[in-house]
């Protein structure tokens, strides 16, 4: 049957029993260092804890069709199409666009200077400009 070759003894304990069957080689000393010992009563300090306070969420931004009373003034069609335009999605946003620049834009122009797409665009100019910003 074969040995393992691994031994279970610690490597402790194969040096004792190295020591044992060297007898007669003198072995080199080696200093001892001895570990401290921890007095009774003596402990380490405490780590002092220090307090780290929670970040804070930024304040959602205001909507610009609320703070500047724009919603009043434009037509109900031309605010949901401007909601759209605030949100992050790209897709409702390329949507929106689309809706914007084909029932909106187009239709001003063809109708002329003095229509009501053209006082509600006209209108909407500084929320357009506070979405593009964001």
């Amino acid at each position: 049957m074969p040995k393992n070759a691994k031994s279970s003894a610690t490597s402790g304990t194969r040096k004792k029993n190295a020591r044992k069957a060297a007898v007669g080689i003198p072995l080199p000393e080696v200093p001892v260092v001895a570990k401290q010992k921890k007095q009774k009563g003596q402990k380490k300090e405490p780590r002092k804890k220090v307090y780290i306070p929670p970040s804070k969420p930024a304040p959602p931004q205001p909507d610009p069709l609320d703070t500047l009373g724009i919603i009043h003034r434009l037509p109900p069609e031309l605010v949901i199409i401007l909601r759209s335009l605030g949100k992050k999605d790209p897709v409702t946003k390329g949507r929106a666009l689309e809706e914007l620049q084909s029932k909106w834009i187009d239709e001003s122009s063809r109708k002329g200077d003095e229509s009501v797409e053209c006082d509600a665009l006209v209108t909407m100019l500084p929320v357009w400009v506070c979405l593009w910003q964001s």
